[in-house]
């Protein structure tokens, strides 16, 4: 079979990866990923896997050019928000006295037109074998609602470049199939809609929209690439709306109230409260969004729209496409009441027995699960496991099995590898250390023993060495040989077997809801991360015993 190659704007983003994975995994497709950075660890990753990451910039022509040349199919994407979170574009904004919105807009479509301009002179060219060009999209609320929807920026953009590619190009746009992505289940990572807590087991979502409004939710990561295998393999000219449901807020609440087992009920609210919540920019921008899917559909109610259920092939068959629906996505999970999440531990150790006599570490591996709705973020000095390098006293706990007594925290030091956990700070140099736990998904950290060091014992009447020059004082020290000492294990005794656990008050006490990458973005918009101050439980899942060898030639502080 011969190979094709897909071209993919944004290999490390939402989108792009999720049509990678797809494609790397579809026999007879080579896939080549653009990235503006592609030694990036994410990019790396993918080369990895088999990809041919490559450098691709929609403000620089010549990259794309290079980047699509010898491509069958190409999967086209821009970002409005992204140019909305760029702070060059404010700077603009402030100096014509505009939005940060239209300055986002105008750049959107500028990188857009980039795009297709060099999309078509290849697809145009002498031996070109472009076969399909697949355009993220969304639908035009300016021109569909007739102006009445002014503000719904990240939308227009996207549809500005459609109308674009369909006058200048209309060879390129006989290759064309638009895939329209419905609204993230994800949107709640970036501060979007989530129900709320308004009483014991009742939650609410409110909206400026009506209850009954049907939205296409999409699960990105899990779908996009099976809905752009779908445009590559079937004819052009396709309008495809990528969802895996479709249904309104009503039975969004129903479903996740279902899923839970809690009461969750939708209601609308006014515009005004959305913009006092998100600010003038934000809060306008979204709330422009809801009135126009309101009242014209997220789709614009567009003739030529299809859902992934509705696809069919030339002889009018149904096409088989993968798509996830609002139960079935991870994103719907339990509630997140932190009085009914927890995070599970388990606890393992390196061997059975921590033998002082030899000189390698003791690792004590400790694996954290959340069991919630959200992941939570939050600042590993804030985990109380660890607070620093030391044990806390509501952390992890050494008990001694023969008398159930606890080791005190002061004559315990246990250090960990940080370097494991460091994540890069938006706007800083350097690193801080957080930890982001996503339900479901294990976090591991390897806490270890401090490697012993030779320390040469000195008499109790140091007095003794008064007057003495170097070179007998070195002489002496030397007859007296080395003792190794274990840094901070004071409490452990030979021939004792002690258990690890968790305190009953191990807690994570501060958090934030989502993960790292979802809340740089929330700052990128603009908006400041909630930060919660309540308790989620650490449960002991499984625990560790060992037992202490302690020869007498080894001491210990």
């Amino acid at each position: 079979m011969a190979t094709k190659t897909i071209a993919i704007i944004g290999i490390t983003g939402n989108q792009g990866s999720s049509v990678a994975d797809v494609f790397l995994s579809t026999p007879g497709w080579h896939v080549r990923g653009l990235t503006r950075n592609p030694t990036s660890p994410s990019a790396q990753s993918f080369a990895s896997k088999g990809a041919e990451i490559v450098r691709g910039d929609l403000d620089d022509p010549s990259s794309l050019k290079s980047a699509f040349a010898g491509a069958h199919a190409i999967f086209g994407n821009t970002d409005f928000w992204v140019n909305f979170g760029n702070p060059a574009t404010h700077e603009e904004a402030a100096k014509r006295g505009v939005t940060p919105n239209e300055i986002a807009f105008e750049k959107e479509v500028e990188q857009g037109k980039r795009l297709i301009d060099v999309v078509a002179e290849l697809s145009a060219a002498e031996g070109a074998v472009l076969e399909r060009f697949v355009v993220s999209t969304l639908s035009d609320s300016r021109g569909i609602s007739g102006g009445k929807v002014r503000f719904n920026l990240h939308f227009d953009a996207k549809a500005a470049q459609i109308a674009y590619l369909k006058e200048k190009y209309p060879k390129l746009w006989g290759k064309t199939s638009r895939l329209q992505l419905g609204m993230y289940a994800t949107n709640w990572k970036a501060g979007g809609p989530s129900p709320q807590k308004v009483g014991e087991g009742k939650y609410v979502v409110g909206l400026p929209v009506g209850g009954d409004t049907k939205i296409p939710w999409v699960d990105p990561g899990r779908d996009t690439g099976h809905f752009v295998k779908a445009l590559v393999s079937l004819p052009p000219g396709l309008n495809l709306v990528g969802a895996g449901s479709y249904i309104s807020w009503n039975e969004y609440c129903a479903i996740w109230g279902k899923h839970t087992n809690v009461e969750c009920v939708f209601e609308k609210q006014d515009r005004k409260i959305m913009e006092e919540a998100l600010g003038p920019l934000i809060g306008r921008e979204i709330a422009d969004m809801f009135e126009y899917v309101e009242e014209f559909g997220y789709d614009g109610r567009e003739k030529d729209a299809v859902y992934p259920w509705e696809l069919k092939n030339e002889q009018g068959e149904k096409v088989e496409v993968k798509y996830t629906t609002m139960e079935e996505s991870r994103y719907t999970l339990h509630a997140m009441d932190p009085q009914q999440s927890k995070i599970s531990v388990s606890i393992t150790t390196s061997t059975p027995t921590l033998d002082l006599s030899k000189h390698d570490p003791f690792i004590i591996t400790i694996t954290l699960t959340l069991h919630a709705s959200h992941p939570i973020t939050f600042n590993e000095r804030l985990a109380y496991l660890f607070d620093g390098n030391l044990l806390c006293d509501d952390g992890i706990v050494f008990t001694n099995t023969a008398t159930q007594e606890q080791v005190s925290r002061d004559r315990i030091q246990v250090c960990y590898d940080s370097d494991a956990h460091e994540t890069p700070t938006e706007g800083k140099e350097g690193t801080q250390e957080f930890i982001t736990l996503v339900p479901g998904e294990p976090h591991v950290i390897e806490a270890k023993t401090i490697r012993p060091h030779a320390w040469h014992v000195w008499p109790k009447h140091v007095n003794d060495m008064k007057g003495m020059t170097q070179e007998e004082i070195a002489e002496k020290k030397k007859a007296m040989g080395v003792v190794w000492s274990w840094y901070g294990i004071e409490g452990l005794e030979d021939g004792q077997e002690y258990e690890l656990g968790i305190a009953e008050d191990a807690a994570v006490r501060c958090w934030l809801q989502g993960s790292v990458e979802g809340l740089l973005e929330v700052k990128k918009l603009g908006l400041t991360p909630t930060v919660r101050w309540e308790e989620i439980r650490y449960v002991a899942e499984r625990t560790a015993r060992f037992v202490v060898k302690r020869p007498n030639d080894v001491v210990a502080y």
